[in-house]
């Protein structure tokens, strides 16, 4: 953008040219179409002025006696505001700094990072491209993998993602859990089939005795949160969560003993819970051992598997990321549960050193959830809608653990792409229902649509974004690890007594997120103009048709929109990152009908901008507005 001085009650100029990379993507298209259908700085306090900008008078008499108590009360750096009514640009102004450390005013050009708003652009993207080669939007229902699908598995680069499903079902179901028990060494096996059931047997013959029992499981988990499951030799059962917490309980009843759980247990330096293979209990010591994703193992007590960190081999021929669980006899010997249902007896570090490996059987009773065919049908709407199946998040540094094993996995995995990513999600993250039945959010879901983008049209996401929406709608946005100049707010973060301190130079992205699911930067007023050509208003022309803004707005079931979260009263999504976080909302219902709002500020402090967009949405419906009045006409 022209980053030479302007007024700053004006909105920056800006001449855009051609993209170099256009012509690679009308050909992409055509061929696509051919085939488908800075250092930390102190603040320096100083007084919120009344903002730079523009807005009509008699909103801005509301909205800056709000939005200034509001900045004073959150003690931020600085925010951005931006409001439509009726298919108009009524108000776009900033207040407070830009950067705090040299005291520059916040402008209303000015980028800030927008967290998971940047889901919305990587939507429209998605669409834009799918109408492109299809209005009636086939792309959308086409199955993402197998032989016909988007990823051709006929192809070498998407053939190993049906066996990386395969691991990763083979792995998560149907059991969650072994333990032996001490004194008898009787093998419970546990199941994550509907009622919840456990079986009693050998390391041979896992229901030889019993199958079918009942088990319950602490308030707020299921039986895909469990990362691990250990007898203890006092007779309780410990069972480790992915979310990092422990319980502690009987075999029916992992929280029978409520005063013995912990809450957050620790872990070896670069580990965490969902990287837990299984913990076991030494019976001659009591101490827990437990394994780790990337070959290491460690020992400690329950709440503490931080210390006495080695490496471990499994056996011969299989890879960690092919172990279910495993569990400690009384003699100590560690038996490993692989996912082709075989079994191998060694110690903590050779895994098949007493017995190489030998078939098991599950309980008859229980039947694998069937990820292949869940798999074969999941789409790219799915993945759009929030309703694909897979948990929130993947992970950078267990994928850089996977592909890039004995390096530094926070180095390596700042350049680990997302077809790694992905892979080492199918491998080692449990899927969590059928796709299309249930919406839960999911930040890898909205990267891997990105993903396909790219795969798709042979370019980066961001050039995809650049030359079908952003160039087009003149949005002056970018990615949060881009380097910074004259346009770009800095990033600040809470210090002493909650007062803002730009970081510049220390404000690193979360390298588990991507540009489409939540690090592109922008304006309040990029947003809202992004909203009005998304409007259906016929007095300005919108950057997708009719059918295709419809069916992104429609919900399948319930919270499943394209982009959007929300309903048909009110489509919203909000976003925070380290260094920022943002609001947005489309009023479709009451007296808010026709307005949209965009708040974003350069922090993230846990602040309810939610409820301070729908008090400016409040001030404009109040707000008489000329008709003529449009700051982007």
């Amino acid at each position: 953008m022209n980053t030479t001085t302007e007024n700053p009650s004006q909105p920056p100029t800006t001449a855009r040219r051609r993209h170099p990379a256009a012509l690679c993507l009308s050909l992409s298209l055509a061929a696509l179409g051919a085939l488908l259908p800075g250092d930390v700085q102190a603040l320096d306090v100083t007084p919120v002025t009344l903002g730079t900008g523009q807005g009509d008078p008699a909103l801005t008499a509301l909205l800056d006696p709000l939005i200034t108590d509001y900045v004073a009360d959150k003690k931020l750096p600085g925010i951005q505001v931006a409001v439509s009514k009726d298919g108009r640009l009524v108000f776009s102004k900033a207040y407070g700094f830009a950067d705090t450390s040299t005291q520059q005013a916040m402008q209303p050009h000015h980028r800030n990072r927008i967290g998971s708003v940047s889901k919305i652009i990587n939507a429209v993207t998605a669409l834009k491209v799918a109408e492109s080669l299809d209005p009636n939007l086939g792309l959308l229902d086409r199955p993402l993998y197998g032989a016909n699908g988007l990823l051709p598995s006929t192809e070498p680069q998407y053939a190993q993602l049906l066996a990386d499903q395969t691991r990763g079902r083979q792995r998560h179901t149907p059991v969650v859990g072994t333990i032996i028990v001490e004194g008898t060494d009787l093998t419970v096996t546990y199941y994550d089939d509907g009622p919840q059931t456990y079986s009693v047997g050998r390391t041979h013959d896992l229901d030889l005795y019993s199958q079918g029992n009942h088990y319950d499981l602490p308030p707020g988990q299921g039986p895909r949160d469990i990362r691990g499951m250990a007898a203890s030799p006092d007779g309780f059962v410990y069972t480790w969560y992915a979310d990092g917490s422990m319980s502690k309980g009987t075999l029916a009843d992992l929280n029978a003993v409520p005063g013995g759980a912990i809450a957050s247990v620790a872990y070896p330096p670069n580990q965490r819970a969902d990287f837990l293979l299984g913990v076991g209990f030494a019976k001659s010591s009591g101490l827990a051992y437990a394994w780790f994703e990337n070959g290491t193992r460690s020992y400690g007590s329950p709440g503490d598997l931080s210390g006495n960190v080695d490496t471990f081999v499994p056996a011969t021929g299989k890879s960690p990321y092919d172990i279910r669980s495993l569990a400690i006899a009384s003699n100590d010997r560690v038996y490993t549960f692989y996912g082709d249902d075989t079994v191998s007896a060694g110690t903590s570090r050779d895994l098949d050193a007493y017995r190489t490996l030998y078939a098991t059987s599950i309980a008859a009773d229980v039947t694998p959830e069937p990820w292949e065919q869940w798999y074969s049908t999941l789409t790219l709407r799915h993945l759009l809608s929030h309703t694909a199946g897979f948990r929130k998040d993947s992970s950078a540094v267990g994928g850089a653990m996977m592909f890039h094993p004995g390096e530094d996995p926070w180095v390596a995995a700042r350049d680990l792409g997302l077809r790694d990513m992905h892979r080492y999600a199918l491998s080692a993250r449990a899927l969590v229902y059928e796709p299309g039945t249930m919406s839960s959010y999911s930040n890898h879901g909205a990267a891997v649509a990105g993903w396909v983008m790219e795969e798709l049209l042979n370019l980066p996401f961001k050039v995809i974004a650049d030359l079908l929406v952003l160039d087009p709608l003149d949005l002056d946005m970018k990615r949060a690890w881009d380097p910074l100049d004259s346009g770009d707010a800095s990033p600040h973060v809470p210090g002493d007594n909650d007062d803002p301190v730009a970081c510049w130079a220390s404000c690193p992205v979360d390298i588990d997120f991507s540009e489409q699911s939540g690090y592109l930067t922008g304006s309040a007023d990029d947003l809202v103009r992004l909203m009005l050509a998304m409007d259906q208003d016929p007095s300005h022309p919108d950057i997708l048709l009719p059918g295709t803004l419809t069916a992104m707005e429609t919900q399948t079931i319930s919270g499943s929109l394209m982009g959007w979260r929300g309903n048909t009263s009110k489509l919203s999504h909000n976003g925070a990152v380290k260094g920022g976080s943002s609001s947005i909302a489309k009023y479709n219902g009451g007296d808010r009908a026709g307005i949209t709002v965009a708040v974003v500020t350069n922090i993230d402090n846990d602040l309810d901008l939610d409820a301070l967009r729908d008090q400016i949405a409040d001030a404009a419906a109040e707000a008489t507005i000329p008709q003529n009045y449009d700051l982007h006409p």
